[in-house]
């Protein structure tokens, strides 16, 4: 009897543990505050890469590391040798938690463009991006990843992801451009209520079952493990989610788990 009570503990057990969130301490990074700004940019000449970005961080927890386009962590806060590009820099501190911005390396004599995007939907291939350039010698060259330049400044037909723009003039001055379409999901208007209904409830994820999902907070910190196991079909413990559900929790995260 003793034997056959054990055998049904560890089911019990293991049954809890499948259903549920790790529980290892962490630190809240969603409430850091952790900052980075911009503290000079030179600008390139065109066609050379001497330009620089010098940037502060404040808040967390120093000592700060820092990256550019993900690239190797480094101490020193200035990114020298730069061509004329978006970049993006990061400051990562002590608790593991991270910053984020955009910075435009300019040309100094030569082309410089604006990026403009729209929604691609949910699955679709609807988006689209847009240049605006100006300053160079005309007429401008575009190109989109690594695909065929073209005239035009327009990309349609587009899902959602990151993409890397290249606009060269006549002169064959270049500026690089990183842009992200996004799937247009809201968190507001498509995974509230698909949360609230299915996780953040009795006897789940509602303050009896770590973590709690009435906290937006907590929902943003583990959306790569709830895309994941809604997908797998691991979640919601009880019920099941239809595929578009499963579709707009996938798009939302992509996206960036947004606050929108």
């Amino acid at each position: 009897m003793k034997k056959y009570l054990s055998i049904i503990g560890s089911i019990l057990l293991w049954s809890c543990s499948y259903n549920s969130f790790d529980e290892k301490e962490h630190i809240d990074c969603s409430i850091s505050d952790l900052k980075i700004s911009v503290v000079e940019v030179v600008n390139t000449d065109c066609g050379l890469d001497n330009g620089t970005i010098a940037v502060m961080a404040n808040g967390g927890i120093s000592p700060y590391s820092f990256t550019i386009n993900d690239g190797a962590q480094q101490e020193s806060s200035d990114f020298i040798e730069l061509g004329a590009a978006s970049y993006s820099v990061k400051v990562l501190d002590s608790n593991g938690c991270e910053n984020e911005i955009e910075v435009i390396v300019e040309n100094k004599d030569g082309v410089t463009a604006n990026v403009s995007t729209s929604d691609s939907e949910c699955g679709s291939e609807q988006g689209s991006i847009t240049i605006q350039a100006s300053n160079g010698v005309e007429p401008y060259t575009y190109q989109l990843n690594n695909g065929p330049q073209q005239s035009s400044n327009l990309f349609a037909g587009l899902r959602a992801g990151d993409f890397t723009i290249r606009v060269q003039d006549a002169d064959g001055c270049n500026l690089i451009l990183e842009d992200r379409i996004l799937s247009g999901v809201t968190f507001s208007a498509s995974i509230s209520g698909i949360i609230s209904q299915n996780c953040a409830i009795s006897g789940c994820h509602a303050g009896t079952q770590p973590p709690d999902f009435r906290q937006f907070s907590n929902i943003q910190a583990n959306a790569s493990n709830i895309k994941t196991r809604t997908q797998n079909r691991s979640m919601p413990k009880t019920g099941s989610l239809t595929q578009e559900e499963i579709d707009l929790i996938a798009c939302w995260v992509d996206d960036g788990a947004l606050n929108n």
